[in-house]
């Protein structure tokens, strides 16, 4: 039963659910590597659509995770954009299985240009507003690899 259920989470990324993992039903290192390369898998595709949706924009560097927690993919990118006069670099955050923005990071720091639209995260946390910190602490969160 535990291999049939963890199969069908590797037969659709999208559809992994963003519950806790119960310890007996743990994916066995091979069943990880197979979810860490569709999550990469799925990083790439949203870089691609960034790339070729928007204009003067580059993709510079992908990364995915997968929470062995929650069993959930988070894709990040690393965005430049040409703007009039400067570029603009922003690093955003991804839900790999939805494909929907959860944060962006602005690397000068603007507060103007970062924010986080993760509202069970900012609930569960008690955020009605947040920082440049709160957002940095936030990717790192999802980005952090769990051993």
């Amino acid at each position: 039963m535990r291999a049939k259920n963890i199969i069908s989470l590797i037969a659709g990324l999208g559809c992994i659910y963003a519950g806790n993992v119960s310890a007996q039903s743990q994916p066995s290192a091979v069943e990880i590597f197979k979810l860490r390369d569709m999550c990469q898998e799925n990083a790439q595709k949203i870089a691609s659509n960034v790339n070729s949706n928007w204009d003067n924009t580059t993709v510079t560097d992908v990364d995915s995770n997968i929470s062995l927690r929650t069993l959930h993919c988070y894709a990040k990118l690393r965005v430049i954009r040409k703007l009039t006069s400067r570029y603009e670099i922003t690093n955003m955050l991804y839900d790999g299985n939805t494909k929907k923005l959860l944060a962006a990071l602005d690397e000068n720091g603007a507060i103007d240009n970062s924010f986080m639209l993760d509202e069970e995260y900012k609930q569960q946390n008690s955020m009605a507003k947040y920082s440049i910190d709160d957002i940095k602490r936030y990717i790192s969160e999802k980005m952090a690899t769990e051993r």
